[in-house]
C-alpha cells in the first residue's frame, strides 16, 4: 500500500500561556415589547436564523388601533377648528378695516360741514359788503331799465294789435315779456332792499344753530371711529382663538403620534442578522411592558479571554493569536481590551475575533495561545496521530518499511503540527495521512519527505 511518509525531526516549539476563557456573540439582544397586550404568534423557535427587519413577534394590538383611529378622527377636528378661526380672523380684519375706514371719511366730512356752517354764520353776522350792495342796486337798476322798455313794447303791441296790424300771438309775446321784466324788477328790488337792511336775526340764529349742529355731528363721527377702532380688539380676540385652535391641533398630532407608536410596540422585528437563541413567549401567553420575548445573537463570535495584567503588552489591538475552540485550532484577532480589571486576580477581559464557524456556539469554552518563548522539542502534521480509547498513536515503519503501532504523547498544538513529548525520536520515519488503511505489521511503500 502507499502513503505519505515524513521523517521526524527536531524543531522550534512555542511556549505559550493559555489564557483561558468563554465564546460570545458579538451582538446579543433580549427582544421585549412596550405594548401590553395578548401575544397572538411568534414566527420563530429557537436556532433560526433571521434578517434585519424579519417580523418575529405580534402582539394584540386591536385596542391601540383604535386608539389610533380616535386620536386621527380628533386630528382632523382640530384642523377644522383651526380653519375656522383662521377665516373668522382673515374676516374679523377686514370688517374691521371697513369699518375704521368708513368712520374716518365721516369724521372728516363733518369736520368740512362745520368748517363751511362757521363760515356762513360769520358771512350772516358781517352783513352785506360794499360790492355786493353795488351789484344789487346795478341789478335793481337794470331790472326797472328792462320792465320799462317791456313796457313801452306793451304799448306799441297793443296799438298795433288794436289796428289788427299783428297777430294776437305777439302781443301775447309783448306782454310775457312784460311780465317777466316786471318780476325780475321786483326781485333785484327786494334783494337790494335786503342787502341795504342786512341779515335778519332768524338768519343769524339759523346759522349759528347750523354750527352747533355740525359740531354735534364731528362729535359723533368721532365717537362712530372711536367704536370702530374699539371693535377692531375683536381682531385680537380672533387672533387668541387661533393659537388655541393651533395648540390644539398640535396636542392632537402628538396624540396621534404618540398613538401610532404604541401601535408599532405590538409587533417586534429583528435588529440585524442573527440567531435565536431563547424563544420565552408563546401564542396566548401575555406580554407586559419590558417583559423579554426573544434573546437572538448576531454577529461574529468572540472568545473573552482572560489574560493578566503583566501579559497585556503581549495581546495589542490587531494582534493574531493561535485559538482553540471545541479541541479545534483556529486564529483569533484581538478587538479589543476591557479597560476595567479584575481587583482580586489582577487580570482582564481580552475579546479575540474567531470568525462565525457553523459549529462555533455562545458558551463553548476556549483557549487563547500567547507566546512567551520557544525551545527544541520533536514537531510531526498533525495528521500523523489520532485517538483512541483516551490513548494516542502514530504509525513508525521500520527498516523493511513495514508499518508499527506507537503510542505516543502529545504536547501542544503548533499550528498545523503537534509537539510530542514522548513515544517517537528524532530520525524515525512516521505515516502522515491515509492512517485509516495502515495496520499495524503492513509494508507501506512510501513516498520519502
Amino acid at each position: 500500500m502507499h502513503a505519505s511518509v515524513t521523517k521526524v525531526e527536531l524543531g522550534r516549539v512555542r511556549v505559550n500561556f493559555e489564557a483561558s476563557g468563554t465564546v460570545r456573540a458579538s451582538l446579543h439582544s433580549a427582544l421585549a415589547s412596550k405594548a401590553v397586550g395578548t401575544v397572538t404568534a411568534v414566527n420563530v423557535r429557537e436556532g433560526d436564523t433571521v434578517l434585519p427587519g424579519q417580523l418575529l413577534v405580534t402582539i394584540d394590538d386591536r385596542e391601540l388601533a383604535a386608539s389610533s383611529t380616535s386620536s386621527s378622527a380628533a386630528l382632523q377636528a382640530a384642523r377644522a377648528s383651526v380653519d375656522r378661526a383662521q377665516t373668522s380672523v382673515e374676516v374679523e380684519t377686514r370688517t374691521s378695516q371697513s369699518r375704521i375706514a368708513q368712520a374716518e371719511a365721516h369724521v372728516r366730512q363733518a369736520v368740512a360741514i362745520h368748517a363751511a356752517a362757521i363760515a356762513h354764520r360769520d358771512q350772516v353776522q358781517q352783513g352785506a359788503r360794499k360790492q355786493e350792495l353795488a351789484q344789487a342796486h346795478l341789478a335793481a337798476q337794470e331790472a326797472e331799465s328792462n320792465l320799462l322798455l317791456a313796457s313801452k313794447e306793451l304799448d306799441r303791441a297793443k296799438r298795433l294789435a288794436a289796428d289788427e296790424a299783428i297777430s294776437r300771438r305777439e302781443l301775447d309775446i309783448a306782454q310775457n315779456r312784460y311780465d317777466v321784466a316786471k318780476s325780475h324788477r321786483d326781485s333785484a328790488t327786494q334783494a337790494e332792499e335786503m342787502a341795504i337792511e342786512g341779515s335778519r336775526s332768524q338768519e343769524i340764529r339759523g346759522a349759528q344753530e347750523d354750527v352747533v349742529r355740525a359740531k354735534a355731528a364731528i362729535d359723533l363721527a368721532r365717537a362712530a371711529l372711536s367704536q370702530a377702532k374699539a371693535d377692531a380688539l375683536l381682531t385680537q380676540i380672533r387672533m387668541k382663538d387661533l393659537a388655541v385652535a393651533n395648540a390644539q391641533r398640535e396636542q392632537a398630532t402628538a396624540s396621534l403620534n404618540a398613538a401610532q407608536i404604541g401601535l408599532s410596540y405590538t409587533k417586534v422585528f429583528a435588529p440585524y442578522a442573527g440567531r435565536v437563541v431563547h424563544r420565552l413567549a408563546d401564542p396566548g401567553s401575555m406580554s407586559t411592558i419590558g417583559s423579554p420575548l426573544l434573546d437572538i445573537e448576531g454577529g461574529d463570535y468572540l472568545l473573552e479571554a482572560s489574560v493578566p495584567e503583566t501579559m497585556l503588552a503581549q495581546v495589542p489591538k490587531g494582534k493574531k493569536l493561535s485559538v482553540l475552540l471545541n479541541s479545534k485550532s483556529t486564529t483569533g484577532k484581538v478587538l479589543d481590551i476591557v479597560p476595567q480589571g479584575d481587583a482580586t486576580s489582577h487580570s482582564y477581559i481580552v475579546k479575540l475575533s474567531v470568525g462565525n464557524p457553523s459549529w462555533l456556539r455562545s458558551g463553548m469554552y476556549g483557549k487563547a495561545l500567547i507566546p512567551i518563548t520557544t525551545s527544541a522539542g520533536i514537531l510531526i502534521p498533525a495528521s500523523a496521530t489520532w485517538e483512541r480509547e483516551g490513548l494516542h498513536y502514530a504509525y513508525v515503519l521500520d527498516d523493511k518499511s513495514i508499518a508499527r503501532l506507537r503510542i505516543v504523547t502529545l504536547g501542544k498544538p503548533q499550528g498545523p503540527s503537534i509537539e510530542i513529548l514522548s513515544g517517537l525520536s528524532q530520525g524515525e520515519r512516521i505515516v502522515t495521512d491515509h492512517i485509516d488503511t495502515v495496520a499495524d505489521g503492513k509494508r507501506v511503500e512510501a513516498d520519502q519527505r
